[in-house]
């Protein structure tokens, strides 16, 4: 029970609970780098959803988003020594590539065509 406490101590004693570029949080290590990584990578996390999401000739660019968010996680993992996060992130490098590849990259099939075909 005692580490918890020593635990809940540094908590409380931080003048800032959310960490800013060059601060240190929690003894967790976490730079400027990790920070500014984290939040780039959130950003072209979300630019990619929404891209996703409008469905039109441009939603191929989310996928590109995807993947620029996947590096930038990535590297976090990398930095932080996060493996769970890094497996992910490689798993989801390739569904980003995969997404590339059928949206920009292959030409457009019709698929309606050879499902009602069948």
């Amino acid at each position: 029970m005692a580490s918890v406490d020593l635990c809940l101590d540094r908590v409380s004693d931080s003048a800032d609970a959310h960490p800013r570029p060059g601060d240190r949080a929690h003894d967790v290590g976490v730079t400027a780098m990790d920070w500014y990584l984290q939040w780039i990578g959130c950003a072209f996390g979300v630019l990619g959803a929404w891209l996703l999401a409008l469905n039109n000739a441009r939603s191929g660019w989310g996928f590109v988003a995807f993947l620029a968010s996947n590096v930038c996680w990535i590297l976090f993992g990398i930095l932080t020594n996060a493996p769970g996060l890094i497996f992910m992130q490689v798993a989801f490098t390739a569904t980003s590539l995969l997404g590339i590849y059928r949206w920009m990259l292959a030409k457009p099939r019709d698929f309606r065509a050879r499902k009602s075909g069948e």
